[in-house]
């Protein structure tokens, strides 16, 4: 993703200036964005954007998925909005020391600050204005002196089609060397999906998220510039790759290499240790559960991803631990019940997590894992696959469930709490997929009513979308 990579923990440095107006407008319009209270600080991530990410809504996935990985250890990440993309208009907008600001160059914004005199040209019916790349440079290295790491604009189809130009200042940014996070060559290759806000260069909510995936993979493979702080920084990192190279690449040998490595590092938190726990189960199988042998109800934080769910297969956990993530608490409370003797309570549970999440592999799992089922497990595996690819953006998708769950159903316990733990750093993202963008894409164009009719046959031939799919259809209609 990026060009530049620091290797040693680096002391926070000058981030560039902070437009006061600016801040307290955003404070109070813009979701996210606390700059109006001063609270940029040394443990403060700063995105800095005109139009990218306008929602704020990245700044708020991005800290949420850092925080709960332990990646950055105490974060937290702040919008800042901008008057323009460009580089001079960034550097009278930032102010304090950061941990890091990552500031985008390059969308609609910055023609508004082209010279006049630069005389429009035009070629082939489009409007294209001239921009001073030599002065524009100039600015962007002062910029990066600064510490500011320089992100190019996505575009979506219309961006790249009406604004040219826009991509020949990603290029200029590129051959100069001045790319640290390269956001245009990452969803350029996406430009036809529905990730724009009337295909140009503000980000919806899907490609909100998509962007605070990428921020995360750029941080923990070094690629963004931000560097640990500590051993237990550092450790959470691998961790998180390892977690990567079990669930997306099937690599077994090289998440057990990475998760070595981690522990060289005594773990600093109860989380850290369940994570560690479920990679090992995940690698080398549940064995009644050895990995978690060390906790007990003590533990200081029953809402570490997956814990809570290995102790209660292994009827050793509390009644009283509820965690937050909705799949994980019915999956605990479902195997109490069984493990209580009311399979009629435990079958309940299970059925409802199916029907109110049906992209999240973890619930089909648990189901077929308590034998509670009446469909055969090859049917149930069917079905689970089937919703799952119905679902395009997800941390897990249908290729890797396939992958991860052999051998159906003997993996289950195995590999749920490292589910668990996987996808929480991304429980807040949108389920979606080709039924939904495309309903999406036609209310965006003023046909509300045709949206809603297609989502009624996506109910009618697709029983697994069916709560996401009413959920959409609800909110179209207002």
């Amino acid at each position: 993703m990026a060009t530049r990579k620091t290797t040693t923990v680096a002391e926070p440095r000058k981030r560039g200036r902070l437009l006061a107006a600016v801040a307290l407008v955003a404070a109070l319009v813009v979701p996210g964005c606390d700059a109006a209270r001063h609270d940029i600080d040394e443990d403060t991530i700063v995105l800095a954007a005109a139009n990218t990410f306008a929602s704020g809504r990245t700044a708020e996935l991005l800290e949420d998925a850092l925080s709960v990985a332990d990646i950055c250890g105490a974060v937290r990440v702040r919008y800042v909005p901008l008057a323009s993309s460009h580089p001079r208009d960034i550097a009278t907008a930032l102010d304090g020391e950061s941990r890091c600001t990552i500031a985008v160059i390059g969308d609609r914004s910055l023609l508004m600050n082209v010279d006049p005199e630069g005389l429009p040209a035009d070629i082939d019916g489009l409007i294209v204005r001239r921009v001073d790349l030599a002065a524009l440079l100039d600015r962007v290295r002062a910029l990066r002196d600064d510490g500011v790491l320089i992100a190019t604009a996505p575009l979506g189809i219309a961006g790249h089609v009406e604004t040219p130009e826009l991509v020949s200042v990603a290029e200029a940014l590129r051959e100069a060397q001045l790319v640290d996070v390269d956001l245009q060559a990452i969803f350029t290759p996406l430009q036809h999906r529905e990730l724009f806000v009337r295909g140009a260069d503000v980000l919806d909510e899907l490609g909100e998220e998509l962007l605070a995936r990428e921020l995360v993979s750029g941080i923990v493979d070094g690629s963004v510039d931000v560097p640990h702080r500590n051993a237990a920084e550092a450790a959470a990192r691998l961790e998180t790759a390892a977690f990567d190279a079990w669930l997306h690449e099937g690599n077994l040998a090289k998440a057990a290499a990475l998760l070595a490595l981690a522990e060289d590092t005594p773990a600093a938190s109860t989380r850290q240790a369940a994570r560690r726990a479920a990679l090992h189960t995940a690698l080398e199988g549940w064995n009644g559960g050895a990995a978690f042998a060390s906790f007990d109800e003590h533990a200081p934080d029953p809402d570490a991803p997956g814990l809570a769910l290995a102790l209660a297969l292994a009827n050793r956990a509390p009644r009283d631990w509820i965690p937050s993530d909705p799949v994980e608490a019915g999956l605990v409370a479902a195997s109490l019940s069984l493990s209580a003797g009311d399979d009629t309570a435990a079958a309940a549970r299970v059925a409802a997590l199916v029907a109110q999440h049906p992209h999240r592999l973890d619930a089909w799992l648990g189901m077929q894992l308590m034998s509670l089922a009446r469909a055969t497990p090859e049917r149930l595996r069917g079905r689970a696959i089937r919703a799952l690819e119905a679902h395009s953006h997800l941390a897990i998708d249908a290729r890797d469930a396939l992958r991860v769950s052999n051998p159906w159903p003997q993996s289950a316990p195995s590999i749920l709490p490292a589910l668990i733990a996987a996808q929480r750093p991304f429980a807040q993202h949108t389920p979606s997929g080709p039924w939904f963008d495309t309903a999406r894409r036609r209310a965006r164009l003023g046909f509300p009513e045709v949206a809603t009719l297609h989502l009624d046959a996506a109910i009618e031939q697709h029983r697994d979308l069916h709560p996401i799919a009413l959920a959409l259809r609800e909110a179209l209609q207002h």
